[in-house]
């Protein structure tokens, strides 16, 4: 019946016609209401009693006349025809959540949900609960919760469920607090994810990653952070231990007074700890000998440690690495370490510290107007320690990467973890039963 069209225009000083069908819609009590509102109630009781049988010419239309024989026999037994136009309603809203799904609106689910506790709600005693929500595929226990979201809206709640009833949904507080994480100037250029682990490691705020991501995206929080081309990820070479694999490359950095800096970074693979870093002015393999030489004395000689096999070094197979200088390092009899080229050796990329090299510019120096050469150095120093001993990163599962370089496992045992989010989960529960709003009852 949507093919009516939407407005029925009426010619000056004549009466109205209308289309048969049209007439036999209302006759069936299945003409949409935005139709049968443009229609006099008289007009609408002579369809509803009207004999379609002593229309002529009834023989050419689309409905035959023992077809109308049978629908006004159908129009005699009230149940049917009841269930009927729910069955009609029923189909009409799938239609409309198709063209929803189709057209993407935004906010789709919300609108979605409407509609179908509207239809469920005309249908229901007509066609039964059990049935109607089956039609639509969900619960009975799904339609009441929905049903409570669509009635007890809550302008205290950023998803709109009203804090007495849905009580398990973070606190004012909780979300107040989110909001103070995400913008605080401290965690400029950490992810959400760092935030998160942050925030648990701390007892800060007791909410799982999940949460965290769902309210930072209700809430529309978007962290600074420069803008970068991402790639799609793939997996790489992965150590099983510390000083198992480490990753050397050089990053070009410039500043605002357009000089050239180049960055060296030396990385372990397992736990992503920057082992140690230079900056300079040159690309120099001279540079690239020193740091890894720092960089070994540091933390094999000076730790007393004897690998069990030589540590492998990854790099690419550019001049920057591979040199006669260079190769001084690699063939010294005293230092136990390989060479390895990627791509060439290996068919893995040196996507790890190419990843960290990332991270570096876009979630710390692009962020900043860094004027010259000494700026940049003083804001490397500041960014290497809070890299490697205080932001958690995600794919150490909540870990600082010195932690898992030093061998530690989880943040906090499991009968912790669970402890702290069942403290939370009563405190939560508690606070908003005594929560009121604009629109909560007395």
């Amino acid at each position: 019946m949507n093919a009516f069209v939407p407005e029925l225009k009426k010619t000056r000083g004549k009466y109205r016609s209308y289309h048969t069908d049209l007439k036999i819609a209302e006759f069936l009590g299945i003409l949409p209401y935005d139709i049968r509102c443009q229609i006099p109630k008289s007009t609408l009781y002579n369809f509803r009693n009207k004999d379609f049988a002593e229309i002529f010419g009834m023989e050419f239309s689309n409905l035959t006349g023992d077809v109308i024989a049978l629908l006004e026999e159908m129009k005699k037994k009230s149940l049917f025809s009841k269930m009927l136009r729910g069955i009609i309603r029923v189909k009409t809203t799938l239609v409309a959540i198709k063209d929803i799904y189709l057209k993407k609106i935004k906010n789709s689910e919300g609108i979605i949900k409407e509609k179908i506790v509207k239809a469920i709600e005309k249908v229901r005693d007509t066609l039964g609960l059990e049935r109607s929500v089956r039609y639509f595929d969900i619960s009975k226990g799904t339609f009441y919760s929905w049903s409570n979201q669509i009635k007890a809206k809550c302008v205290d709640s950023p998803v709109g469920k009203c804090l007495r009833i849905w009580t398990g949904q973070l606190t004012k507080k909780e979300i107040e607090k989110i909001k103070e994480l995400c913008l605080d100037p401290i965690y400029k250029g950490w992810p959400v994810a760092s935030i998160a682990y942050h925030a648990l490691r701390n007892n800060i705020l007791n909410v799982s990653l999940s949460t965290f991501y769902k309210y930072v995206n209700i809430l529309g929080i978007n962290l600074p952070t420069a803008r970068s081309r991402r790639k799609k990820d793939k997996e790489g070479i992965r150590a099983s231990k510390p000083n198992e694999l480490w990753h050397i490359d050089v990053t070009v950095f410039r500043t605002m007074d357009n000089v050239k800096a180049y960055i060296y970074l030396i990385i372990d693979n397992f736990s992503r700890y920057i082992l140690n870093w230079k900056v300079s002015l040159v690309s120099s393999g001279k540079i690239c000998l020193e740091n890894l030489k720092e960089a070994y004395m540091k933390h094999i000689v000076n730790k007393s440690l004897d690998p069990d096999k030589p540590i492998g070094v990854m790099m690419d197979g550019g001049s920057e690495n591979n040199n006669n200088i260079v190769d001084t390092f690699f063939n010294d009899p005293n230092i136990s370490v390989q060479r390895i080229i990627a791509q060439q050796d290996v068919i893995f990329s040196n996507s790890i510290i190419e990843a960290c090299n990332k991270l570096v510019k876009y979630r710390w120096l692009y962020l900043y107007d860094i004027p010259d050469f000494n700026s940049l150095f003083r804001y490397m120093e500041k960014f290497i320690p809070m890299y490697n001993d205080i932001r958690p990163h995600y794919s150490l599962k909540g870990l600082t990467p010195l932690e898992a370089y030093t061998g530690k496992t989880e943040i906090m045992n499991k009968e912790e973890l669970t402890l702290r989010f069942e403290q939370a989960r009563k405190v939560r529960v508690m606070e908003n039963r005594q929560h009121k709003c604009a629109v909560c009852p007395a």
